[in-house]
């Protein structure tokens, strides 16, 4: 007789910990109230530290992935210890190890969803872990950090398929419609910048290099023929403001990177516009099974972070996130690590920056920014007028925008078109691991405590999550944007990868 070492896993850990491996949350929406469940419906109370020891959660880890999807280094524990977070060992991605769901809703108003680490009756994998491909897969990985742009390789011919996201510490998210981030193309090379570097011209000052490439010649040769493109960017400003022929200098290393007579900048920057499908190309480029953060593994982490904390009220639970700065010009949110959140977290990977509570960032289970900073595209999702189209559970869908006919599932649920605070949710088998607003009666002390952006009518929205950098009390784990189209692209929106395969 063959042995389930998931069962026998499982049998050990209810022994030690004297409560289930498999645990459940029951809200109970008409008295807007929270408990944790075992397999039974039985209220249990977990010992302190039951999470940070649980195969699922405390399975969840920092690590650096390989463009092939293999993992190159994990740190120490779940923040990352010991990690090289810039990413030049590979992307700072989290890993989740795959577990089992089931929900139910007992009585009008009460839902209850539970998470298993192995296998039972009645239980399904999360559709998480079976996207892109239909392959069940032993794990997911979601990117640490908001993404980034990153130009892959100077090939002396610039190819867009070299141009990627990215995800490590010390960057500016990659957002914008013509602003925040511009393509500037340059002449005559002196002196071979680096990363990171700050630039100016005799005009302007305050420009940060994002990445760039050598398209032709050579550094040092000063010539016209010696040409290469910069990304740059400018914090809080919406405007790039060079012209042909500026003189190019390289602040941080005190040398001139590009000028001289006739010299310097070539034509008009160029801003991006960083739009979903701009996004989901860039992950793409990195190779097969990666692509932008997508509605089933969102809900993973939400359901996760409901289970654990036995509640909704992400800004109390965990931190308010970057949520109170001004709106600003440009990108005016903050770059990834900020205020020491590599290092200030706990070892589990959960905490915030060591900043003031609503202007530094959270980080749950090593994910940073799940709220505030930027909002996020979210994958495999569209509301219409009639339904909402999600990405099919089995895994065969195919990402775009729009979906094809055959690639996504249709709801029963018309799409609420009303904006405010979730006061409940919608409940049918598609979407009951989801989290869709049905009612949006609440405030930012009730309920599930976030904002909800209903659909705008006649129009094909797309989702965003996790708020921005001046939503205020609005923002949190349950926060969404449903009024965008897929043409949207703004200074405060953004996108974070994931790896499936």
């Amino acid at each position: 007789m063959g042995v389930n070492i998931d069962t026998v896993l499982r049998k050990i850990l209810e022994a030690i910990w004297e409560v289930p491996s498999v645990i459940g949350i029951e809200w109970h929406q008409d008295t807007d109230s929270w408990r944790r469940i075992d397999e039974y419906g039985n209220t249990v109370n977990v010992p302190s530290g039951y999470f940070d020891r649980h195969p699922v959660w405390g399975g969840m880890r920092r690590c650096t992935l390989a463009a092939a999807g293999t993992v190159n280094h994990y740190g120490a524990n779940p923040r990352g210890d010991g990690l090289d977070l810039t990413g030049v060992n590979g992307r700072v991605m989290v890993e989740i190890p795959k577990f089992y769901v089931k929900g139910e809703r007992p009585a009008a108003n009460v839902y209850r969803w539970w998470v298993s680490p192995s296998a039972r009756p009645g239980y399904v994998v999360h559709p998480a872990f079976v996207q892109r491909g239909g392959v069940e897969k032993p794990y997911i990985y979601v990117g640490a950090y908001d993404a980034g742009f990153d130009y892959d390789g100077d090939n002396e011919a610039y190819d867009a398929a070299h141009e990627k996201l990215h995800s490590r510490t010390a960057k500016q998210p990659y957002t914008g419609d013509a602003d925040c981030i511009w393509q500037v193309n340059i002449n005559g090379l002196q002196n071979e910048p680096v990363i990171g570097n700050s630039l100016s011209t005799p005009t302007e000052s305050g420009f940060l290099l994002v990445d760039y490439v050598k398209t032709a010649g050579a550094w040092g040769g000063g010539g016209v023929g010696d040409t290469a493109i910069l990304w740059i960017r400018k914090p809080g400003d919406a405007t790039c403001g060079w012209v042909n022929d500026e003189t190019i200098t390289n602040n941080t290393l005190a040398n001139t990177l590009a000028g001289g007579a006739g010299l310097g900048v070539d034509g008009a920057p160029a801003g991006r516009v960083v739009i979903e499908a701009h996004c989901r190309t860039l992950a793409g480029n990195i190779g097969a099974g990666w692509g932008l953060f997508n509605i089933w593994s969102l809900s993973a982490v939400q359901l996760l972070f409901y289970t654990e904390y036995a509640g909704a009220n992400s800004q109390t639970l965990v931190g308010k996130g970057i949520v109170d700065k001004a709106s600003g010009t440009g990108f005016n949110g903050e770059v990834s690590g900020f205020n020491s959140s590599d290092t200030n977290i706990g070892v589990n990977g959960t905490g915030s920056g060591t900043g003031v509570n609503g202007v530094t960032p959270i980080v749950y289970r090593g994910i940073e920014n799940l709220w505030g900073n930027i909002w996020q595209f979210i994958d495999g999702y569209e509301a219409l007028d009639a339904a909402y189209r999600i990405i099919k559970r089995t895994g065969t869908g195919v990402f775009a925008n729009p979906m094809a006919g055959g690639d996504y599932e249709t709801s029963l649920t018309v799409p609420i078109v009303t904006d405010g605070y979730i006061s409940n949710i919608v409940y049918e088998e598609l979407l009951k691991y989801i989290f869709i607003a049905a009612a949006v009666a609440g405030s930012s002390a009730t309920y599930l405590y976030d904002y909800w952006y209903g659909h705008d009518a006649t129009e094909t929205n797309i989702l965003l999550a996790g708020s921005t950098w001046d939503n205020g009390v609005s923002a949190g784990v349950s926060s969404r944007n449903s009024i965008n189209v897929a043409a949207t692209a703004f200074r405060y929106v953004g996108a974070r990868l994931e790896f499936i395969g």
